[in-house]
């Protein structure tokens, strides 16, 4: 569903309305309290823009590539990683 709603012209209307049915959320899954604290490891491994955050933004190309409008927008040492892939014509 994640490419089929933030990609829109990934798919046509006709394809969406086939495998897509409307999801509702009754109630969030324990996970998303973050208990062993890995929103915000992750949160401060992306502001030491080191070898561990580029490995992050490498996981996160698709993520990136289709949303709009995000909150903090991509983070600054994966616009760079992403320049350089392309730089090398290892990105499209």
């Amino acid at each position: 569903p994640f490419v089929l709603f933030s990609c829109p012209r990934a798919f046509s209307e006709e394809t969406k309305a086939k495998f897509v049915r409307e999801m509702k959320v009754e109630k969030f899954h324990e996970s998303s309290n973050d208990p062993l604290g890995t929103y915000q490891a992750a949160k401060t491994v992306m502001k030491e823009e080191g070898p561990t955050a580029r490995a992050l933004c490498v996981l996160h190309v698709m993520d990136y590539a289709c949303w709009q409008d995000l909150p903090d927008g991509v983070p600054k040492v994966c616009m760079d990683l992403y320049l350089d892939y392309h730089r090398r014509d290892l990105l499209l």
